[in-house]
């Protein structure tokens, strides 16, 4: 019997000293408070104890209940994974189809384009003609003379 720290052989030379101290007469009522006092010390002990496992009993109902929410939760983060996995798949094989219609589509204009207009004049022999618009070179030199032209007037 270990109680509060204290052995049996603790125990019979406290009542020893107690036995001295207060004398055989009111040793009897003293040995009822304390007993009084033990009886109470342990009813508050157990009232305690229940105290603890009922707190400890809801601890545990709230985790159960916080982690079946956090599992509720993740389950439409996963539904939209998935819903976007197929997207990405419906998007992707659009992509393909597009590539392939273009390659297609591609393979039928590799003719050359015909020309359009009248053959180089070194192939036919002939001088090319006039058509009132001078050309690059020609109108650069002609551009300063005519704004000298214009200065002096």
């Amino acid at each position: 019997m270990d109680f509060l720290g204290i052995g049996p052989f603790e125990l019979i030379l406290v009542l020893i000293v107690l036995f001295i101290v207060v004398g055989p007469a009111k040793l009897p009522e003293i040995a009822g408070m304390i007993g009084k006092g033990m009886r109470k010390f342990r009813e508050a002990s157990a009232e305690l104890n229940r105290g603890l496992k009922e707190v400890a009993e809801e601890v545990k109902e709230a985790g159960g209940e916080v982690g079946k929410e956090v599992s509720q939760t993740s389950k439409p983060g996963t539904a939209l994974t998935g819903d976007l996995r197929e997207v990405s798949r419906e998007i992707e094989g659009a992509v393909r189809d597009v590539g392939t219609s273009a390659k297609t589509a591609a393979r039928g204009t590799r003719s050359p384009a015909p020309r359009i207009g009248r053959a180089p004049p070194a192939a036919t022999g002939d001088k090319p003609k006039q058509t009132g618009t001078p050309p690059a070179e020609t109108a650069r030199k002609e551009a300063p003379e005519r704004q000298a032209g214009d200065e002096e007037g």
